[in-house]
């Protein structure tokens, strides 16, 4: 089965509520694709903390906390 063939059995699975989130949106806005997942599961939290937990995770900002250790 090819990756193709993979991603289109989930898609298409009946009764299977999915939120297909491609890497390369996340690169490009990452704030946006974690607001539509914050949706998705239907939680409720303020853009800022939405906006904060972005921040917060940032590669380069794990990564400066990682080099000390």
């Amino acid at each position: 089965m090819s990756w193709h063939q993979h991603v289109e059995s989930w898609l298409d699975a009946p009764g299977i509520r999915l939120l297909p989130v491609r890497y390369e949106d996340m690169v490009a806005d990452m704030l946006a694709i974690l607001a539509r997942v914050v949706d998705f599961l239907g939680w409720s939290a303020p853009a800022e903390a939405v906006a904060a937990a972005v921040e917060a995770t940032r590669f380069e900002r794990l990564r400066a906390k990682e080099e000390p250790h």
